[in-house]
């Protein structure tokens, strides 16, 4: 996920920087959001992807009043947080799960 970012955000802003922090656990809503702000001041981040599921993170990248957009995964983050999602991935299982157990 990290490389095919890094590939489209260098491609529409050459110079541009991508800068990745891991987690280390896959639901921690305020270890998120501290690290979305330490990015953001730290490193002047315009645009933040975020691999879980929690809110938190879209809902401090709207409180900055549209300076940074964010990356929604498995929702359309757009129906909480308006236009500071950019996008969202959304991956559709059923049919897949639906083959499978065929």
């Amino acid at each position: 996920h990290a490389m095919g970012f890094t590939m489209g955000y260098l491609w529409a802003k050459p110079e541009g920087h991508v800068h990745v922090v891991t987690m280390d656990s896959y639901y921690s809503p305020s270890s998120e959001v501290l690290a979305a702000k330490n990015i953001v001041e730290k490193k002047q981040c315009d645009i933040i992807d975020i691999h879980t599921d929690p809110n938190d993170v879209h809902n401090y990248v709207l409180s900055l009043g549209g300076d940074v957009l964010s990356i929604g995964k498995y929702l359309d983050m757009s129906t909480f947080v308006g236009d500071t999602a950019f996008t969202s991935l959304i991956v559709a299982y059923g049919t897949f799960y639906s083959q499978t157990m065929e």
